[in-house]
């Protein structure tokens, strides 16, 4: 079982100069601190050892913490590692500032930017295009991250950003529902009526380390705090490479890794709630996933008829 070669997010900082109104890491925890460069630093060394080729920063805003991201991404090419960061480019408000930050990090791979219309609340349209300028310039593989609610979201970015078209990636993700009226307007689906339009491919094995150096087998199974479902463990008490064997080795990583969400909802259309959930609409595999698993009586179910 392997979709794809395995990653690892990595959360140097959950804070963020946005406050996007969409995104599932808002920054309700203000007493968690940035985490220590002595700490990551042994994480990435602890990542090499398990063969990984792949480390994505994530947030939080990771150029929030600059000089540590520098020090990182040196540390991760000196491995023989891939590097990427996932940010929302408010570092390039000026065509002058994003050309100064990128030459301070000629290591890095990958430049992921996320903007979309709630992104553009904070961070301008001008700015994200310094920031993908200033990409490509110092030889960057930049990509765009759009999340969208309706089609038209993505007709207007691609609009917006028409200029770079044929020299970036433009990848668009549906929402996850959030607060709000606007969430009203994300299109669902009862995949239960429709077993088969219900995705099999999974991201589980892109695994994401928060702040607290907590290790999920993916970046929404760190919403599951209710049953701990996909949890690795943590990586200042476990070696990582201990960590995700042991998990590869256990029934609903290896179900959903071989299945995805259709064998979860396949699961439990043969279940005592099949009829509590043939009308109940989904917006994507992974709310499908996130919503039945995070209950602690439907994953105890599911673990006892997988």
């Amino acid at each position: 079982m392997k979709f794809f070669e395995e990653g690892i997010y990595i959360s140097p900082t959950s804070r963020c100069n946005a406050g996007c109104r969409h995104c599932v890491a808002q920054d309700d925890q203000p007493e968690l601190s940035d985490v220590e460069r002595s700490e990551i630093m042994d994480w990435i060394d602890q990542i090499a050892e398990t063969g990984m080729k792949s480390i994505r920063f994530v947030g939080g805003e990771p150029f929030l913490v600059l000089p540590d991201l520098q020090v990182y991404v040196r540390r991760i090419k000196e491995l023989g590692m891939e590097s990427t960061v996932v940010t929302n480019a408010s570092w390039a408000r000026t065509k002058v500032n994003a050309h100064k930050v990128l030459e301070t990090l000629p290591d890095l791979n990958n430049l992921i930017i996320s903007s979309d219309r709630f992104h553009l609340e904070y961070i301008d349209a001008d700015t994200v295009k310094n920031a993908i300028e200033a990409g490509l310039e110092h030889k960057k593989n930049v990509i765009m991250n759009v999340t969208y609610i309706e089609k038209s979201d993505i007709e207007y970015m691609n609009s917006l950003f028409s200029a770079y078209t044929d020299r970036i990636f433009i990848q668009v993700v549906k929402t996850m529902p959030f607060d709000g009226p606007e969430a009203e307007k994300i299109v669902k689906h009862c995949y239960f009526q429709k077993p088969t339009r219900t995705p099999k491919f999974c991201w589980i094995g892109n695994y994401f380390i928060n702040t607290n150096g907590d290790v999920y087998a993916c970046c929404q199974a760190s919403q599951g705090l209710e049953t701990n479902y996909l949890t690795l463990g943590n990586v200042n008490k476990g070696r990582l490479k201990n960590l995700v064997n042991k998990i590869h080795k256990e029934d609903v990583f290896q179900f959903i890794g071989n299945n995805g969400p259709r064998g979860i909802v396949e699961v439990f259309n043969e279940s005592p709630y099949r009829d509590e959930l043939m009308g109940l609409e989904f917006a994507s595999g992974c709310e499908i996933c996130q919503q039945l698993l995070n209950n602690p009586e439907k994953y105890d179910y599911f673990v006892k008829h997988i």
